[in-house]
């Protein structure tokens, strides 16, 4: 399993914010070429995520799915507040992987939300 920290930025707009469930999909490309894509991750803390304006901070583990060359993020419209307008993923950093040797080459992923 490798850990990551995402920052998910919600614009400041009125009403951006959303009271709804997100989730995360990461996808990637193993040593071999082929694809592989994580689980549904639910991005959630013990704050109150997701407001206007908000960055919030996510520590998310997930199976090795190789060089990350893209994320979906979504949420599932449930509740009374459930629309979302999203800034931004400003950061998306593999913890294990800059823990890791370079000769492992995990350090520069080269990959950017």
């Amino acid at each position: 399993m490798l850990t990551w920290l995402v920052l998910v930025h919600t614009a400041s707009d009125s009403g951006a914010g959303t009271d709804a469930k997100v989730h995360l999909v990461i996808y990637g490309k193993n040593d071999q070429g082929d694809s592989v894509k994580s689980d549904e991750i639910p991005l959630d803390n013990s704050g109150d995520n997701f407001e206007s304006g908000q960055e919030d901070q996510f520590k998310i583990e997930t199976i090795d799915v190789g060089k990350p060359y893209k994320i979906r993020i979504w949420h599932d419209n449930a509740g009374s507040f459930a629309a979302w307008k999203l800034d931004r993923v400003s950061r998306f950093l593999c913890i294990f992987c800059l823990q890791s040797t370079r000769s492992q080459g995990y350090p520069n992923l080269g990959f950017k939300p």
